[in-house]
């Protein structure tokens, strides 16, 4: 069976290996800035500890998604929901609540890039 490259198809809406990288670049950066923001408010709760598993659990799979790696973008999308299904059931500030939609978009994204880069690397090569 053999698989020609058609420059005019794209994988779940991404055309080449350059939008792939863009688009995981951006999620890349919502993510950080999220993380920053949720350790802002971590910190001006008084939550120290969780603030550093935050960032070091968000950080890694930020790191893992910019390595280019879809296991890292499946599994901070699952973990970003349990996380959202947990602060809407939560009695936490309505702040708090929504600081999850941001990293969901992010991570959507991040499981569309990953994906898409691979397929396309794993077609220039065949």
């Amino acid at each position: 069976m053999s698989h020609r490259v058609n420059n005019n198809s794209s994988y779940l809406g991404i055309q080449n290996i350059q939008e792939a990288k863009d688009i995981i670049m951006q999620a890349v950066c919502i993510s950080v800035i999220t993380i920053m923001l949720a350790g802002i408010i971590a910190l001006s709760e008084g939550d120290g500890l969780i603030f550093l598993i935050s960032v070091v659990m968000n950080g890694s799979i930020a790191w893992g998604i910019y390595k280019m790696s879809p296991i890292a973008a499946i599994i901070g999308f699952t973990l970003t929901i349990i996380i959202t299904l947990i602060l809407l059931i939560a009695p936490v500030p309505l702040g708090g609540k929504f600081i999850s939609v941001p990293l969901l978009y992010a991570y959507i994204n991040a499981m569309r890039g990953t994906f898409a880069y691979h397929k396309f690397c794993h077609q220039k090569f065949q």
